[in-house]
């Protein structure tokens, strides 16, 4: 790696934003590089202490070292794509550590019976990054009077051919727990998702992003996303959360799901229309209804929904606002699921998102909401269903979710 002053100072900032303490600075020091920060710096800056952390690595000839060791150890970290993007016009340094991460024995055979592959249509345009990776956990009710949900989650993923997606369940069974004992839970079945990454995706330079898809009923839509990930979650900060809507897929529900699927798929359509995977096709391009609007519209003239102040509010009263949305088939709204934000402020936020492909939209999510969480309470809400990865219905395993009859 050349590592100029430009290269230094994105490295030296994507340090401080993972490690964005002194403590957790010092332990990856510590813990990665043998050694100790204290005796290198004892500036009181964050900012000034990796500073000096990378000058001393310069001149011991270590840098490249740190770097990799900083990429391996927050590789599902999507502030590591980044960094990986702002270098990519310089040679990338892979030591013989990261190579011993691909043992032979770690590394995936051929997929398993249990895998399925969807093939997407051939055509020109834009695709997602072939790293990419969906977490889809789908929430059902199943004893309300106690609060406990059952639980499926699956891998959605893209390897060698953008073109091609794969599916891979992660239980052979799905679990029942109670509400409260879901942070904890999402926080495990990431650290599972993880260690099987880390054998189909071998790169720890430029591995795999992960973006979690939580489809929960549609009652329970009105949680902040803290009620799911915990209020201190680095999941938050480190991948793309989005939410939908399970009751699509509630085998319990059929004939209503069904319905639901089908409103689904003619949002879908209206959302491609506006935005189509072409270069310069982005989401602001989107007919976006406002909640200000919401009221004297027809939610299905429109493709996305923007969310200002109450409509999509974290209490019962807001139910009827999110069922209308779920009714409407509109494939992706953004609200502010915490505090009080002003409107002027959310819509800043909302312009940020949106001036971009909806592949890079997901990609933005996780560094605004650690920028806002560290400048104001408030969190991004997004609710965002893509057909391509939406949930297996146990009932109905062979059906395409867009050819019932009546779709």
């Amino acid at each position: 790696m050349e590592w100029n002053g430009l290269n230094k100072r994105k490295l030296r900032k994507a340090l401080i934003t993972i490690y964005n303490s002194s403590i957790k600075l010092d332990k990856f020091v510590s813990d990665e590089l043998d050694r100790v920060l204290s005796e290198i710096s004892t500036e009181s800056s964050l900012d000034d202490r990796a500073f000096e952390l990378l000058e001393e690595a310069v001149s011991g000839g270590w840098l490249d070292d740190l770097y990799q060791k900083f990429c391996t150890v927050n590789q599902s970290n999507c502030q590591i794509v980044k960094l990986h993007e702002d270098l990519k016009d310089t040679a990338t340094f892979i030591g013989e550590e990261a190579k011993a991460l691909v043992s032979p024995e770690r590394v995936i055979g051929e997929p398993d019976s249990s895998n399925a592959v969807i093939r997407m249509e051939e055509g020109e345009g834009l695709v997602e990054d072939p790293n990419s990776v969906h977490l889809v956990v789908a929430v059902f009710w199943e004893k309300p009077s106690e609060q406990k949900v059952r639980i499926q989650p699956k891998l959605c993923y893209r390897k060698d051919n953008p073109r091609e997606i794969s599916q891979k369940p992660l239980m052979k069974d799905s679990c029942s727990i109670q509400i409260k004992e879901f942070p904890k839970f999402l926080e495990e079945l990431v650290k599972v998702t993880a260690i099987e990454l880390s054998r189909l995706f071998a790169d720890p330079i430029h591995p795999w992003k992960l973006t979690i898809e939580l489809f929960v009923p549609v009652d329970l839509l009105c949680f902040p996303l803290s009620k799911w990930c915990g209020q201190d979650s680095e999941l938050l900060k480190t991948h793309p959360i989005v939410i939908g809507c399970s009751d699509r897929f509630d085998p319990s529900q059929m004939g209503g799901s069904a319905n639901l699927h089908n409103q689904l798929k003619r949002g879908w359509q209206r959302f491609q229309n506006k935005v189509s995977d072409q270069a310069g096709s982005v989401l602001r391009n989107l007919d976006w209804l406002s909640s200000d609007l919401a009221r004297q519209s027809t939610f299905e003239a429109y493709s996305g929904f923007q969310c200002y102040g109450d409509w999509l509010k974290a209490d019962e009263a807001s139910l009827s606002n999110w069922q209308e949305l779920v009714r409407s088939g509109i494939p992706v709204a953004l609200w502010m699921c915490e505090g009080s934000p002003q409107r002027q402020d959310i819509t800043s936020v909302f312009n940020h998102l949106i001036d971009c492909t909806r592949f890079e939209f997901l990609d933005r999510i996780p560094i605004k909401r650690s920028e806002l969480q560290r400048t104001c309470n408030h969190c991004i809400g997004v609710f965002y269903e893509d057909p391509n990865y939406v949930p297996d219905i146990p009932l109905a395993k062979e059906e395409q979710f867009f050819s019932w009859p009546g779709a």
